[in-house]
C-alpha cells in the first residue's frame, strides 16, 4: 500500500520538467494531502468524503489566486444501472439542492464529465 503510493509520487516527480519552488511546494502539499487522504481509518465512508472535500477547500484556499473564489463540491456515486448518480456528500451550500438526491442519465452535466474521464471546472463568475 504505503511504499508503493510513495514510490509512484517519486516516479512522478522524477518525470516533471524543472519547476520553480512555487510549484514544487505545491506539489509537495498536494502529496501530503493525498497521503493523508491513504491514511484515513475507513470507519465510514461519511467521514472519508468529508476529509476529501476538506482537502479540496484547503487546496483551493492555498493556491487560489483568487483568496474570495467560493466552492461548491459535491461526491456522488454511480449506481448499479449506471444511470443514476446519488450524491453523498456535499459543501453546505448544495446540501438541500443535492444530498441524497439522485440525477438521471441525461440531466446536468454530470454523466457527460463522468463518461468524458475528465473533471471539470465550471466557472459561475
Amino acid at each position: 500500500g504505503g511504499e508503493k503510493f510513495d514510490d509512484l509520487l517519486k516516479f512522478v516527480d522524477s518525470q516533471q520538467p524543472q519547476l520553480n519552488t512555487s510549484d514544487r511546494t505545491r506539489i509537495h502539499t498536494r502529496h501530503q494531502w493525498l497521503k493523508r487522504i491513504c491514511n484515513i481509518p475507513f470507519r465510514t465512508l461519511g467521514h472519508l468524503y468529508k476529509e476529501v472535500m476538506d482537502i479540496i477547500q484547503k487546496d483551493s484556499e492555498t493556491f487560489s489566486n483568487q483568496q474570495t473564489k467560493h466552492l461548491s463540491i459535491y461526491i456522488a456515486l454511480v449506481e448499479n444501472d449506471r444511470n443514476q448518480l446519488r450524491y453523498v456528500a456535499t459543501t453546505n451550500d448544495q446540501t438541500d439542492l443535492l444530498l441524497g438526491k439522485t440525477l438521471q442519465r441525461g440531466e446536468g452535466i454530470s454523466f457527460q464529465i463522468l463518461d468524458s474521464g475528465k473533471w471539470a471546472y465550471i466557472n459561475q463568475t
